[in-house]
């Protein structure tokens, strides 16, 4: 019996060790067919080990052609699981794993094999039931993926091209349904991007990621799956939540961010970049969320403060920042066609400057809010607005052209210089005020400096606002808007400033408010080209009343000018139809060598002109010279007034006061003309600017003086004389009968006389009369000029004429 029994043992043990050693070839032959049968390529499989003691199996060289290829797996089995109803498995080791396959929107092809992706939430309750299984540790190294991505089946060259390097993939608690939470720790390079992740993983209903992103990789990789053309380096450290609910991604992540050598294009997201923006470096501390639909865009938000360096970009002209503080939220959505954009939050700009016309030192705006849909603003929302350290240069060149002003402001100029030089009415294409950008500003704050060259006019005019102060509250339509501007403006002078300041509601159609304005001792050479006629230098002080009202503005200014300097050589040469300024100014210039002058403008603020010639040469000009008129007639009543000679020949209109009239033939002064001096001298007097041309002039009155004249002497000598007589009575001889020859002393009788000689003796002498009544009086030499003596050939009266 018991050597019976021990052969039953023996055979026992014998059909077991067969079984052991035969296991491994059949599960190696099954694996092989199956793998055959499921890729469609000749499997192969190098080695099968089970170990049923440990429960330990494992299986190297597995190859399937093409789409598989694995170095060894390797299980250790819970050999008492096999007797209940879920496989336990404590650690499977997965190495050397390399697999090709292609993601598409319904499947996964690997290979041959396709795998159909579960899209109806109820056809896993309505499966088989299969057996249940559980995975405590999954270890994937050294495994390469490459994946084919078709982002749309209509459109063949959206198909994509990925590669996953895992270095090394840990999971646990896998089952067979995958609704555990699965602790996941992975390290791998995604197409070369270093990504590092450590968290848990939950895929059933939907995939839910939740744990720490690491991340290093060049996001150009990556940019076609965004709006945006993107080169950067990107380097992150953040808690991220990714879920993936059939086509909808949702992307979550919060930390830091930091992006070197960043190049993006958004000119369809900004109708005011023409071109990419370059950073130096940008560091992001805060949460990103990222949401797809189907791989398009849905929104990107983040939420965070944003550091940057190096800032370029190309808007209207190039504009440069060294550095950027930017905190708050910034959101980009995609509905339909349109890709929307809103920045809120508190920004800070150091070091700006745009093109080679602008600088500041910084720029801040507190509670910013910017609204862009479908490339379109729509509004910019501002608590408050501060830019500091401005220096601000604007020119005007030859041609009327603009530069160092935004596009928008220099379109607007030169539209207006077109319609001025037409003529035409804009209002037809003039924006509706519906349409416009919403722009509200609380509060502006601005200092720094602004110059302003216009080379449009000659000699080229130079101004410059030194310390310049800005002050503007409620900087929006239909609101009151506070405005308060101060700057010097004259560089060696602290007392030359300009004031402005006033209420309105200035930014509405129309208009309407009121300003208060004040220039002390601005500097006329400054301004001397829009002057002219000579006008050299002065000191200007203005004080304005501007009342606007529907659009309206009426102005009261007091003109107040100090030590004007004018070249009456340039005066004298200007080619004017009428006063010049420089004479009316020279005619109001008092004994302490200022003028007071009231100013009034009226006109329409649509087709008011920026241009400051339009307040000098116009409304001064205009005042200047009706001021000019109505003093020389107060102060040379009754004697003389203003008055002005058209010259045809010339174009040109000679300003002079009334002519003194002489008797006809004299040179000697009458009373009347020496009280027209007398008053004439104290006018000068008070006017020490004044300088007079003093003219002779001869008339047909003198003419015919002289040959009423030189007929009475010739009667006179015709008549006999006494011994004439006395010999004719005694020889009873007619005198008249006597030969002219027998006659003593008898001449030829003269021919028709030219008396042009003669009248200009008398047109010099008259000048030179009153030249002497007014260097009697204590006019200097060098403010009295004379000039030829004329004769004049209309009906003029004898006289000496006063030119300025």
């Amino acid at each position: 019996m018991m050597r019976k029994g021990s052969l039953v043992l023996g055979s026992v043990l014998l059909v077991l060790v067969v079984l052991v050693a035969a296991t491994p070839f059949i599960v190696r032959w099954q694996a092989e067919t199956l793998l055959s049968e499921q890729f469609q390529v000749p499997a192969s499989i190098a080695d099968v080990v089970i170990n049923p003691v440990d429960g330990l199996i494992a299986v190297k060289g597995v190859m399937a052609g093409d789409a598989l290829a694995l170095d060894e797996v390797r299980a250790e089995l819970d050999i008492y699981s096999l007797l209940s109803d879920q496989i336990v498995v404590r650690r499977l080791l997965i190495t050397g794993l390399k697999l090709s396959l292609d993601l598409q929107p319904d499947a996964v092809q690997v290979g041959k094999l396709r795998v159909p992706l579960q899209t109806d939430e109820n056809a896993q309750a309505d499966a088989e039931p299969s057996p249940g299984w559980y995975v405590e540790v999954l270890n994937l190294q050294d495994v390469l993926i490459n994946a084919g991505y078709l982002r749309d089946p209509a459109q063949p060259d959206s198909h994509r091209q990925h590669q996953l390097s895992l270095q090394s993939l840990q999971l646990g608690r896998l089952n067979n349904d995958l609704s555990q939470q699965m602790p996941v720790s992975l390290t791998a390079l995604i197409d070369g991007a270093e990504v590092g992740l450590d968290g848990s993983l939950q895929t059933v209903p939907s995939m839910h990621f939740e744990g720490r992103l690491q991340l290093a990789a060049d996001v150009s990789e990556f940019a076609d799956y965004l709006p945006l053309a993107i080169e950067s380096r990107v380097s992150a450290d953040q808690q991220i939540q990714l879920t993936l609910a059939g086509p909808q991604l949702d992307i979550q992540t919060e930390g830091q961010l930091t992006l070197v050598n960043n190049r993006v294009q958004l000119a369809e997201l900004s109708p005011l970049l023409t071109g990419p923006l370059t950073l130096g470096s940008a560091d992001w501390q805060g949460s990103v969320r990222l949401q797809l639909l189907a791989d398009q865009l849905q929104s990107l938000a983040l939420t965070g403060q944003l550091k940057t360096s190096d800032f370029a970009a190309m808007l209207t002209e190039p504009v440069t920042l060294s550095a950027m503080d930017y905190n708050g939220q910034v959101t980009l959505t995609n509905s339909g066609a349109e890709n929307n954009l809103s920045v809120q939050g508190d920004l800070n700009l150091q070091k700006l400057t745009a093109g080679e016309t602008g600088s500041a030192g910084s720029f801040s705006a507190k509670q910013l809010n910017i609204q862009i849909a479908g490339g379109q603003l729509l509004s910019v929302l501002v608590d408050h607005l501060m830019l500091t350290h401005l220096d601000l240069h604007i020119e005007r060149q030859a041609n009327g052209q603009w530069s160092g002003l935004p596009q928008s402001a220099a379109e607007i100029s030169e539209a207006d210089n077109q319609a001025s030089a037409t003529g035409s009415d804009s209002d037809a294409d003039a924006p509706k005020a519906d349409n416009l950008p919403v722009f509200a500003v609380d509060r502006l704050d601005i200092d720094g400096r602004v110059s302003f060259t216009d080379k449009s006019v000659r000699p080229v005019a130079d101004i410059a606002f030194e310390d310049l102060v800005v002050a503007i509250e409620r900087l929006e339509r239909g609101a009151t808007q506070s405005i308060s501007i101060g700057a010097r403006h004259h560089e060696s002078s602290t007392s030359a400033r300009v004031e402005l300041t006033g209420e309105g509601n200035f930014l509405d159609q129309p208009a309407n408010g009121e300003l208060s304005l004040m220039l002390q001792q601005f500097e006329l050479f400054e301004v001397s080209s829009y002057l002219g006629d000579g006008i050299k230098s002065g000191q200007l002080t203005l004080d304005t009343g501007v009342v606007i009202t529907d659009d309206k503005i009426k102005a009261e200014n007091r003109v107040r000018v100090k030590g004007l300097d004018i070249d009456s050589g340039l005066a004298k040469t200007a080619n004017t139809s009428d006063l010049s300024i420089s004479v009316a100014l020279d005619l109001l210039k008092d004994g302490d060598d200022r003028i007071d002058l009231k100013v009034p403008i009226e006109a329409d603020l649509q087709n008011f002109s920026v241009d400051t010639s339009h307040i000098v040469q116009t409304a001064l000009g205009n005042a200047a010279r009706k001021a000019a008129f109505a003093y020389a007639q107060y102060a040379l009543q009754p004697f003389g007034s203003l008055m002005l000679l058209k010259n045809v020949a010339e174009a040109a209109a000679k300003p002079r006061f009334q002519p003194m009239v002489f008797t006809a033939g004299s040179t000697v002064p009458g009373d009347e003309v020496q009280a027209y001096a007398d008053k004439l001298v104290q006018l000068m007097l008070d006017r020490p600017g004044l300088a007079l041309t003093l003219c002779g002039v001869a008339t047909g009155e003198d003419r015919q003086f002289l040959m009423d004249q030189a007929a009475e002497l010739a009667r006179s000598q015709a008549a006999p004389s006494d011994e004439q007589l006395s010999a004719q009575i005694a020889s009873q001889q007619p005198a008249s009968q006597q030969q002219p020859s027998q006659q003593e002393g008898a001449q030829d009788p003269p021919s028709a006389p030219d008396y042009d000689e003669a009248l200009l003796d008398i047109a010099q002498a008259r000048g030179t009369a009153v030249r002497a009544l007014l260097l009697t009086g204590g006019i200097a030499e060098q403010r009295l000029y004379a000039c030829r003596p004329t004769i004049a050939t209309g009906d003029e009266s004898p006289s000496v004429t006063i030119d300025l």
